[in-house]
């Protein structure tokens, strides 16, 4: 199930949020460029731009994963997904494919964009499986992270055909 989190439902934003941000400081390697980078203030001050909708996915009754999805530019949209390790992949991949049709049947994605990242040359197999298992594909873009010289991210899309 995907709850859309609202600052008009603020303890529940708020605790969805701590929570993931809880998760990326535990996985600093998995999530170089905030686990152990960003303050919590941080964090969420980062989370309610206005080009920004976070999405809580449920499972057994919890918070699963968080999916934060952002206007990138004009009807290119940009996915992250937050999780702690040993989540199901299925739960995550379920909502994933939800937000991907919504954004291309709902609010006209001409592209949906995500990065996985690369740790010295050992690439994060569990990114780059839900990006593809989305439709995605790389597509030749790729930057290094700001945090951690030794990660690259490499670029995954989706364009609407």
């Amino acid at each position: 199930m995907l709850v859309t989190l609202s600052l008009d439902r603020e303890a529940e934003y708020l605790t969805a949020l701590t929570l993931a941000w809880n998760w990326t400081q535990t996985r600093p390697r998995a999530y170089p460029d905030t686990g152990g980078k960003q303050t919590l203030a941080e964090y969420m001050e980062e989370a309610v731009q206005p080009d920004r909708k976070q999405l809580a996915v449920i499972a057994d009754g919890k918070i699963a994963s968080l999916i934060t999805v952002r206007l990138a530019a004009k009807a290119t949209y940009e996915i992250h997904v937050t999780s702690p390790a040993g989540t199901r992949r299925q739960v995550i991949l379920d909502a994933l494919l939800i937000v991907r049709d919504s954004l291309l049947l709902d609010l006209g994605a001409e592209r949906i964009v995500t990065g996985c990242p690369t740790y010295k040359g050992h690439e994060h197999k569990g990114s780059r499986r839900l990006a593809e298992a989305c439709g995605m594909l790389p597509n030749g873009v790729g930057w290094q992270s700001v945090n951690d010289k030794t990660v690259l991210w490499r670029e995954y899309e989706l364009r609407r055909t």
